[in-house]
């Protein structure tokens, strides 16, 4: 019997060298947590995209109740 995997999907990657030079920018700006530039970008560009004024993006529900306020 042949034990060959057969996958039902597989993720999409970026290329590794693309991605390593973001991770670079993101290591370099030392922000990793939320409200980083990657963070706001995607924001702006999601806002953009839908055509509305602002997007809010967060961990959870949780989260934004806790007191949680972005300056805008």
């Amino acid at each position: 019997m042949d034990n060959k995997i057969i996958t039902v999907t597989s993720p999409l990657l970026p290329n590794l060298n693309e991605f390593n030079e973001i991770l670079k920018q993101i290591w370099g700006s030392k922000w990793i947590t939320n409200n980083g530039s990657f963070h706001k970008q995607l924001e702006k560009e999601l806002a953009d995209y839908l055509g509305v004024p602002y997007v809010s993006l967060f961990t959870n529900v949780t989260y934004r109740f806790t007191g949680f306020e972005n300056n805008r």
